[in-house]
């Protein structure tokens, strides 16, 4: 048959099979294509002749087909569905707790592609589901008898009725629906979907829903599932843009949420989790849990509010707000997310919200209640656009903030916490400004300022003041006026802090009413701040200080100034009050506290007023005065002395150990050596001998308390010959080129010097006993540079000069041997002479005149050098080699050098000593070559208290 309904309600059977040849089969109970059969009654399937099997009750041969299982049906042989689209439901009205096995799908019912739940009837199914096809429910219930009675992975639509769970878990690949609902029990159910799909009935129970997968599930009914909710892939929608959709308890967000709709929604659960959220549609969402998921907020549309106006409420995260924000608690709340978009904020609510974010959003804040606090007392915390002001506004950061929006409104601003807050707007709130702590800075304008322990400045204009104890009035961006659009009250323990130049300009309040000033303030003068510092000032300076448009009364009781070298006079008239600088008595070389400084400073006073060197020394404080005379000293051009005296132990150490090369050898006591001369003496080479010496190093000498640090740096070769000049004696000539680089960094000086050198040396060995003699003379072309500070002068000095290191020297020892090594217990001594040419700087006021300078030591040294040999080989033979050495200054081991100012009187100035005492070590090893030639790799070191060298060196020579 064909396009037919059945509705059978007793029973249809199938023909049995014929006698005959063999079993014969039976016939099909329905068979036929494009039906529907309503089975209330029995379908079977007719038996083979010889009764032993069962045909087919129906048979669905092509096109759309249903099976409807109403009540009482009985169902006797296989239903196989073979149309296109065939649909078995389960139905009837009446007889609640009709059970199905649903093992059965896929064995006795195959072939269909949807499962249905129609009629107000209740199916149970039991059994374990291999339905790979849909569900839908149409009405009635569908329930789930036994754990995987319903489909996994497969989508369920639910229209009416209930898709009762019944306790037992559940993954869907989607759910979808007009209406209905789903009952959990204590089910969770997985929703691990892929595409977009929305339910719009209600999931109930005490279970828990989880959405996974890539897709979207939107929910608009009113859900009232207890077991929370997980979104672990994909996005889970609250809301289709309309006014339902919602959900209870709590979120584990590790994805997405959206909630869109149009109308208000609280919802009071705890959103956590990695997840974002998004606020769509055009409603209100009021959040009131503790809310902790990180992904970060967007609110496209409507309103995001957190808090009812209770004390609950809160979010975590950046919020992209292109919106509206509101925040609505009665307590306090800290917020330090950073809010960008193109949204507005809104403070509502009695309590207190502090901002410790970057707040960039465009769409301006406003404070209808309660207060708004920006920063908690550290250095974040901001908000961008004008802010209008209903209630109270805080500012409270430890660092510098500018606020260049407009506050307006009936509210209140609070100044507070240590750091600068600077306005640059045309603030007009009427309900005051109060600077607890920090700075202000009015850049724009601003009504009336009530100080209670803060700073106000600024170059812009405010409705006047009262500072109070503790309170500082300081106008300006360092040199400005501060103007006053009303009465300035100076209160008992407040100070009015006024910087002045050398050109006669100052800070200046300018009042349009009355400028009252208590006994108890304190008028405080300042020589230094910002880029105008007043660091030189011709003596009886007058400035005009303060301004008053009505009068001024009273007067300052306490006046003070940072000056070393100028008195400070007020005086004061009906409208103003003015300061003049004049010259005191303080010489400058009482200030100095080293006796650099204290040369600078007799210097300096051999100089008059209009020198400009002077004049910027004459404003300064005495910790400024200080400062500039070291800066002034020309420091380094006496210590260079000792870097100089430091690095000829270069030139001494290539010549001597040029001679120990010549002569040193190893014993056969300790191993194979080069040829020997006699028990225990070294062996030297014969002939003609070229050598080259290559060396580098650095040097810090500490200062003292006078004197600063001279860190330098050396580097370059020497190169030879020598040849034997009697029996056991040998005789040469050496030259070489190096450069040093010096800095003295705490008086920001610096250069170098190109060395020159030429030498003669010489030595020989008398049994164990060795000598070694030389003498050298280096040549160095000196450049210095330097910048100099002195206040508000600042200028960079360079110099070029000649210089000289001239020095003899000798060491002897002697040598015996051990089964461990070579010994050899030596003394020498050195006598050095340093000088320097004269020369005159140049570059500015501050260029000295050096006068020439010489300086002559002794350096004795007493020490004890090993060597072992290693590798004893054919064709090379290898040594380490090592001494310690004490070495000690004859003379006076601090240099000095005599300066002047152009037109001044001489002084002199000390460089950095070097110790008079110090450890020398070196540590190497030493190549010897069939053929005569051999290669040391050498590290050579000295430490003292004040003191440490390190340098390295490499050696080769080639006899002939």
């Amino acid at each position: 048959m064909s396009g037919v309904t059945v509705i059978n309600n007793n029973s249809i059977t199938g023909g049995d099979g014929g006698s005959g040849r063999g079993d014969a089969a039976g016939g099909a109970g329905i068979t036929g294509s494009g039906l529907t059969i309503v089975n209330s009654g029995t379908i079977s399937g007719g038996l083979s002749s010889s009764g032993s099997t069962r045909a087919n009750a129906i048979e669905f041969t092509s096109g759309t087909n249903t099976l409807e299982l109403g009540n009482g049906s009985t169902i006797t042989g296989n239903v196989v569905a073979g149309g296109s689209s065939d649909t078995l439901v389960f139905g009837g009205d009446t007889t609640p707790g009709t059970s199905f096995d649903a093992g059965e799908i896929g064995t006795k019912y195959t072939g269909f592609e949807r499962l249905s739940k129609t009629g107000t009837s209740t199916w149970t199914l039991t059994g374990t589901n291999a339905h790979t096809g849909g569900t839908t429910v149409e009405a009635g219930s569908l329930r789930a008898g036994s754990a995987g009675a319903f489909a996994a992975n497969t989508a369920y639509t639910v229209n009416g009725g209930t898709l009762d769970l019944n306790g037992h878990d559940l993954t869907m690949s989607s759910l979808s629906g007009s209406g209905g609902t789903v009952a959990l029990g204590n089910a969770g159910l997985t929703v691990n979907q892929s595409g977009t799909t929305s339910y719009a009935g209600v999931i109930s129970g005490t279970g828990s829903l989880t959405k996974s997968g890539a897709g979207t599930l939107t929910l608009t009914g009113a859900n009232t599932y207890a077991g929370g909710t997980t979104i672990s892939g994909g996005t889970l929608r609250i809301g289709d843009g309309g006014m339902s959709g919602s959900l209870v308890g709590d979120i584990v967000n590790n994805s997405a949420l959206i909630f869109d709709r149009s109308d208000g929604l609280t919802y009071a659960g705890l959103i956590s989790g990695t997840g974002s959220l998004t606020k769509s549609g055009a409603g209100t969402l009021t959040l009131t849990g503790a809310n902790t998921y990180a992904g970060g907020t967007m609110v496209l549309a409507g309103t995001l509010e957190i808090g009812d106006g209770g004390t609950s409420g809160s979010l975590a995260g950046d919020i992209v707000n292109d919106a509206a924000l509101v925040f609505n608690r009665s307590d306090a709340l800290t917020y330090a997310g950073n809010m960008s978009g193109t949204g507005s904020l809104t403070k509502s609510g009695a309590g207190t919200l502090t901002l410790t974010g970057a707040g960039t959003h465009t769409g301006g804040t406003t404070i209808s209640a309660g207060t708004l606090q920006i920063g908690n007392g550290g250095t974040s915390g901001s908000v961008t656009g004008d802010i209008t002001n209903n209630s109270a506004l805080i500012f409270n950061r430890s660092d510098a903030l500018t606020y260049e929006g407009v506050i307006s409104g009936t509210g209140s601003l609070t100044k507070s916490g240590t750091g600068t807050l600077t306005l640059t707007g045309t603030n007009t709130h009427t309900g005051g400004t109060t600077v607890s702590g920090g700075w202000l800075v009015v850049n724009g304008s601003i009504g009336a300022v009530t100080l209670n322990g803060g700073s106000l400045g600024g170059s812009g204009t405010i409705g006047g003041f009262t500072a109070g104890a503790g309170s500082t009035i300081a106008p300006g961006n360092s040199i400005g006026t501060l103007t006053v659009a009303g009465n300035a009250d100076f209160a008992a323990g407040s100070t009015y802090a006024v910087e002045v130049d050398n050109a006669g300009n100052s800070d200046t309040l300018a009042a349009t009413g009355t400028v009252t000033i208590d006994n108890g303030a304190t008028l405080t003068i300042l020589a230094e701040n910002g880029t105008d510092d007043g660091s030189s000032y011709a003596p009886s300076t007058a400035y005009t200080i303060i301004t008053a448009g009505t009068a001024v009364t009273g007067q300052f009781g306490t006046v003070t100034e940072n000056f070393a070298f100028l008195d400070a006079a007020v005086g004061y008239g009906p409208k103003a009050v003015t300061l003049t600088l004049t010259r005191n008595a303080s010489s400058f070389d009482t200030i100095g506290r080293t006796a650099n400084q204290n040369a600078v400073a007799r210097g300096l006073s051999s100089l008059s007023a209009g020198n400009a060197v002077y004049d910027a020394v004459l404003g300064l404080s005495a910790e400024g005065a200080r400062t500039a005379f070291d800066s002034l000293s020309g420091e380094i051009h006496a210590s260079v002395t000792a870097s100089f005296i430091q690095a000829g132990r270069f030139a001494r150490n290539a010549a001597s150990n040029r001679i120990r090369d010549a002569f040193e050898g190893l014993s056969s006591a300790y191993g194979p050596a080069p040829a020997v001369i006699g028990d225990g003496d070294a062996r030297h080479d014969g002939g003609a001998v070229i050598w080259g010496h290559g060396y580098g190093g650095w040097s810090e000498i500490r200062g003292n308390g006078n004197a600063a640090a001279l860190d330098h740096s050396t580097g370059g070769f020497f190169f030879g010959a020598d040849t034997d000049i009697a029996s056991g004696w040998r005789g040469g000539l050496m030259a070489g080129y190096g450069n040093t680089s010096f800095a003295v960094e705490s008086r920001s000086s610096s250069g170098d010097a190109d060395s020159y050198t030429v030498g003669v040396y010489g030595g020989g060995q008398l049994g164990a006993v060795g000598l070694r003699l030389g003498a050298s003379h280096a040549l160095h072309d000196v450049s210095m540079s330097r910048t100099v500070t002195v206040g508000a002068l600042g200028t960079v000095l360079s110099a070029d000069y000649t210089a000289s290191t001239t020095q003899l020297f000798g060491e002897a020892g002697y040598s015996f041997d051990t089964p461990l090594a070579r010994f050899e217990p030596f003394a020498g001594f050195a006598l050095v002479h340093q000088r320097s040419s004269g020369f005159t700087e140049t570059g500015g006021a501050a260029a000295l005149s050096v006068a020439s300078t010489s300086q002559t030591l002794g350096v004795t040294t007493l020490g004890l050098r090993a060597e072992r040999q290693v590798v004893a080989g054919e064709s090379y033979s290898a040594s380490l080699r090592g001494s310690l050495g004490w070495s000690h200054l004859v003379g006076d081991p601090e240099p000095s050098a005599t300066m002047r100012f152009a037109s001044g009187s001489a002084f002199t100035i000390s460089g950095v000593p070097l110790d008079r005492d110090s450890l020398q070590m070196e540590a190497g090893l030493r190549l010897d070559f069939a053929g005569g030639a051999i290669v040391n790799l050498d590290y050579q070191g000295e430490l003292s208290a004040g003191t440490q060298s390190h340098g390295v060196a490499a050696r080769f020579s080639k006899s002939f």
